[in-house]
């Protein structure tokens, strides 16, 4: 799933770095009226789309899912690196699950990949997250959910590609020298949905 870049920025998007929550229910919805289905290949250096990724934070109290992404995950630029989030790329099919909504399907499928997690609320939509530091954060743009979950019970699905453990809100930034980008962003902005 992609977006054009200029279709993004008529509806408030500045492409700027940073995690924003202005006009984000509106960019929110022009993804999902405007987006189209690209090769991947191709999107990875056209600066012209956005590929959009759904990054799902899990929390249980005042304590946050981080996971660290192994040696045999997909992503070699992700290897041995924490995250607060579970992401990935939204597939044409998304919306078959059930849900409705493409952003929600690929969202909750790419959840049940990596991590089981029992009793949870939501998603809500927190806001978007983007990063323009080098080329492959200017080709994508994150959508932030919070899930939160009434048990600290969970189970890596994927245990040979990543690693997890719950982390108290007031010592995230302890970890943020072995986080990547988007994690950094969120944890250096307060996390709060917007509905």
């Amino acid at each position: 799933m992609a977006v054009e870049t200029d279709i993004l920025k008529a509806n408030g998007f500045t492409d700027e770095t940073g995690f924003f929550t202005e006009n984000a229910d509106i960019i929110l919805e022009a993804i999902r009226s405007r987006h189209i289905f690209l090769d991947r290949s191709a999107c990875e250096n056209d600066f012209s789309y956005k590929q959009i990724i759904p990054y799902i934070i899990i929390k249980h109290g005042e304590d946050y899912l981080v996971f660290k992404r192994l040696n045999k995950q997909n992503e070699a630029r992700l290897h041995g690196m924490l995250s607060i989030g579970a992401g990935g790329h939204i597939n044409e099919n998304e919306a078959a699950d059930g849900c409705g909504d493409i952003i929600i399907g690929g969202m909750l499928r790419e959840l049940n990949e990596e991590v089981t997690v029992s009793y949870l609320k939501g998603p809500k939509f927190c806001g978007i997250i983007n990063n323009n530091s080098n080329d492959v954060g200017r080709v994508h743009l994150g959508l932030a959910f919070m899930l939160e979950t009434e048990s600290a019970y969970f189970n890596v699905n994927e245990p040979e590609k990543m690693e997890a453990e719950w982390v108290s809100q007031k010592n995230l930034t302890e970890y943020l020298g072995e986080m990547e980008i988007w994690s950094i962003i969120i944890i250096n902005r307060k996390i709060m949905p917007i509905n």
